[in-house]
């Protein structure tokens, strides 16, 4: 996939992750998904930051984020 999509869209990001909830416990898989709660978190936080400063320094706090844990930024070369 590509980054651009309407699921890489942080408005859909939630919506994303309570859709991969929604496929496992219809599949009926078992266990606590860690990383999808994760995943789900972080994304309520960008969106959190989106509405308060504004998607612009959201992108740069994310690329800041991906830069600490030693990833490249993404966010501010689109």
């Amino acid at each position: 996939m590509q980054i651009g999509g309407v699921s890489s869209s942080p408005e859909n990001y939630l919506e994303t992750y309570k859709e991969c909830y929604r496929a496992r416990s219809k599949n009926a898989v078992k266990g606590i998904p860690w990383v999808l709660v994760f995943l789900f978190f972080t994304a309520y936080i960008r969106l959190m930051i989106i509405k308060i400063f504004g998607n612009n320094i959201a992108n740069h706090i994310t690329d800041f984020y991906r830069q600490l844990g030693g990833r490249s930024s993404l966010w501010t070369k689109l």
